[in-house]
C-alpha cells in the first residue's frame, strides 16, 4: 500500500476566456468572457495497492475555478473533481486492465475502459479493448432544450509480434461509435456516426 500526492500549477487555466477541462460555460457569454482565477493548485491523490496478482489504484483529483465580474461586483466559482480506480491483473500468459473515472464538470463526466492480453508465445500476443465515455452539459438546468448529452464507445483488437527483442510489429483495428442517441442542445436526438481505423505500427524499444 502506498500514497501518491501531486500538486499541479494551474497557471494554464488563468488566461481569461478559457474553460478548458470543463463542460460549464460553453454557451454562457458572461462566463466565457469573465477573468478566471484558480484558488488552489490542482490536487491529485492516488493509493496504489498490490494483492496477489492484482494491482489497485484508487485515485482522485480536485480544483476550484473562480470567475470574477460575471455581473457587476460579483463572482462565480465551481469545483472540478474526478474520482476513479485502475485495476490490473496478471496470471501466467494472461493480463487484464480496467480503468474507471467519474466526476463533476469534466469534459467526459464518466468513462471506463477494459483491456485484456494473452501471450501465445514470447513473440506473439493478442490484445483486445472496449470502453465507453459519457458527457453531459446542463448550461441552464431550467431550460431542458439547452442540455447536451453524448455517449461514445470504442473497441478494438490487435497483435504484438516481436520481430526482435526490441522491435515490435503491431497490426490493429479500432472501431468508434460516437453515439446515436445524443442530445445536441436543442432537444433533438442525433446520430454522430461511426468510424474505423486500421493500422500497422512498428515500435522500437530502447
Amino acid at each position: 500500500v502506498g500514497l501518491d500526492v501531486g500538486l499541479y500549477d494551474p497557471a494554464n487555466y488563468n488566461t481569461g476566456a478559457s474553460t478548458r477541462g470543463s463542460t460549464i460555460g460553453s454557451s454562457n457569454v458572461a462566463l466565457a468572457t469573465a477573468p478566471v482565477e484558480i484558488k488552489v493548485p490542482r490536487i491529485d491523490i492516488a493509493v496504489p495497492i498490490k494483492w496477489a496478482g492484482f494491482k489497485f489504484n484508487p485515485k482522485g483529483s480536485w480544483i476550484t475555478k473562480k470567475y470574477e465580474q460575471v455581473a457587476v461586483n460579483t463572482e462565480t466559482s465551481y469545483d472540478i473533481w474526478a474520482a476513479g480506480i485502475d485495476i490490473t491483473y496478471s496470471y501466467g500468459p494472461f493480463s487484464a486492465a480496467f480503468d474507471f473515472v467519474t466526476g463533476k464538470n469534466l469534459a467526459d463526466a464518466d468513462h471506463w475502459f477494459l483491456s485484456a492480453r494473452y501471450a501465445f508465445t514470447k513473440k506473439l500476443r493478442i490484445k483486445a479493448s472496449y470502453g465507453q465515455a459519457k458527457s453531459e452539459n446542463e448550461v441552464d438546468p431550467s431550460i431542458t432544450t439547452d442540455n447536451v448529452e453524448t455517449t461514445r464507445t470504442a473497441y478494438g483488437i490487435g497483435l504484438d509480434w516481436f520481430l526482435a527483442p526490441n522491435l515490435i510489429c503491431i497490426p490493429q483495428v479500432m472501431w468508434f461509435d460516437r453515439g446515436d442517441d445524443n442530445l445536441n442542445g436543442t432537444g433533438v436526438k442525433i446520430d454522430n456516426g461511426e468510424s474505423a481505423v486500421y493500422g500497422l505500427q512498428f515500435q522500437l524499444l530502447f
